[in-house]
């Protein structure tokens, strides 16, 4: 079985920004998407985790981007799941066109029980005849940002809606990303040249719930913690050229 999935798409109207670009935080729904539609291919999708009690979750997620595709202009989306370990397992994503790659990703995924809440051995997850591939697009660990953002100034809020929410009741990995873009007005978000975007989910936001957002900048990035009350829900980088 082989563990590499691949298919090609347009770049929706809906998922580009203003300047009919494929959205820095719609590339995170993009990945999502095809991560979910593999696992189902490979027999280990959200209904067949269900009936074994379990569910997956999104730790962290890393996206590299190199040149973002036109609105309606078709790309070749890629994905494979890398050796897991004991209860950790990274899935790696390339956005490529006539062969020239467009956007690296990679997400940090566990399996939780759905009674417990607690991760769960990765042992026997996977089907035992996929032959997982050594190629990792993003072989560097994922950043360790600092939780303590006391000194950091202001950045805005959020309250999660409705639409935020998922089968977990709680905001989905992906609306994290599009309430932290919404933040910047597009002056900024047009002055920036990001080149990568990393986010680490540390907790679970609820409806009806504020985010509070805080930022700090340093030479190259920007890094944001999102909280409720005092709990970091939510930790970015963002990385400049």
């Amino acid at each position: 079985m082989d563990s590499k999935y691949t298919k090609t798409i347009l770049v929706e109207p809906s998922r580009c920004d203003s300047r009919s670009l494929l959205s820095y935080a719609h590339t995170f729904s993009v990945l999502q998407d095809i991560a979910g539609e593999h696992a189902e291919r490979l027999g280990i999708g959200l209904k067949d985790l269900m009936e074994k009690g379990l569910f997956w979750l999104t730790v962290k997620t890393k996206v590299r981007y190199y040149k973002r595709p036109f609105m309606l202009s078709p790309v070749t989306l890629s994905t494979w799941p890398e050796q897991p370990d004991r209860v950790r397992a990274n899935r790696d994503y390339v956005i490529s066109s006539e062969g020239e790659t467009l956007i690296e990703g990679k997400t940090e995924w566990a399996v939780l029980s759905i009674d417990s809440g607690r991760p769960q051995p990765l042992t026997g997850v996977y089907p035992s005849a996929l032959e997982f591939s050594e190629q990792a697009v993003l072989p560097e660990p994922f950043l360790r940002i600092g939780p303590d953002f006391s000194c950091a100034e202001d950045f805005g809020e959020y309250t999660v809606r409705s639409t935020d929410v998922d089968l977990g009741m709680h905001m989905n990995n992906s609306a994290y990303v599009h309430a932290l873009f919404g933040l910047f007005s597009l002056k900024e978000l047009n002055g920036m040249d990001i080149y990568e975007v990393e986010v680490a989910f540390r907790s679970p936001a609820f409806e009806g719930q504020t985010i509070r957002y805080k930022k700090r900048i340093s030479n190259g990035y920007i890094d944001i913690s999102g909280c409720v009350e005092d709990k970091n829900v939510f930790l970015a980088r963002i990385t400049l050229r």
